[in-house]
């Protein structure tokens, strides 16, 4: 004869956990997909709305990574950790950073041999191809609101690094995977918000770099010889990606 199976209903509490499990995937696969643009396709920025839930894992990250820092200038004391309000979050849509960006991306891939080790960052992890990981990450980076619409327009140039707030990793664009890090490089505008820009970050196979070395121009070559270390956001070439207590 056949047999019985027994089905167990799932508790509420596991069932709340798998259904959580599930929405976070389905919206870090939303958050990680690039829009497709056509040749005539023009820069612009577009509100989230706050019911979207982009929106809202995106503001659920950002006022949790908080945490105390010193600085931004050398002698400054420790900071108590911030609390945040999440007043807006725009989506930047440019074809042309988008285009470099990926260029970049196949460009990091070919160097690490696709072979790129894999990081641990308290970050969203993306993909901007499919079965390909060069260890995409969403992190901040923060700016006088004088310079946000700028830099979300022009990109982030590496050649400016060391004009806000000093280049204690040398000369590169600098990102942080925790909110409280990049906000203390902000600046309010007239209404009293700071503006951080959650930025797209490739990689690669970062050198890790604990003491200060301000006077660095590129990372230090690879012992196997293999390619450059890493690369970042939009097409750019950092220096290294450090990691630094804080």
């Amino acid at each position: 004869g056949g047999r019985n199976r027994l089905a167990h209903p799932m508790s509420p509490a596991k069932r709340a956990r798998t259904d959580d499990e599930t929405l976070d995937r389905t919206v870090r696969a939303l958050i990680s997909r690039l829009p497709h643009f056509s040749q005539y396709s023009q820069f612009r920025m577009q509100r989230l709305d706050r019911d979207d839930p982009v929106y809202t894992h995106l503001e659920a990250r950002f006022v949790k990574q908080v945490t105390r820092h010193r600085g931004p200038k050398d002698g400054d004391p420790h900071r108590e950790a911030p609390q945040f309000k999440v007043t807006r979050i725009e989506q930047i849509y440019s074809k042309r950073l988008q285009d470099k960006y990926l260029a970049e991306v196949c460009d990091v891939a070919g160097l690490c041999e696709r072979k790129a080790a894999r990081l641990e960052v308290d970050a969203v992890r993306v993909a901007s191809f499919d079965g390909l990981d060069v260890n995409e990450f969403l992190l901040y980076h923060g700016a006088p609101s004088g310079l946000i619409t700028r830099l979300a327009a022009q990109g982030l140039d590496p050649r400016n690094a060391g004009s806000n707030a000093g280049k204690l990793f040398g000369c590169g664009t600098y990102l942080a995977s925790l909110s409280s890090k990049s906000d203390i490089y902000t600046k309010p505008n007239e209404q009293g918000e700071r503006c951080l820009l959650v930025v797209r970050a490739c990689l690669g196979e970062p050198h890790m770099q604990n003491t200060p070395c301000r006077d660095i121009l590129k990372p230090p070559e690879r012992k196997d010889k293999r390619g450059r270390d890493t690369a970042d956001d939009a097409g750019c070439v950092p220096v290294l990606a450090a990691r630094r207590g804080t």
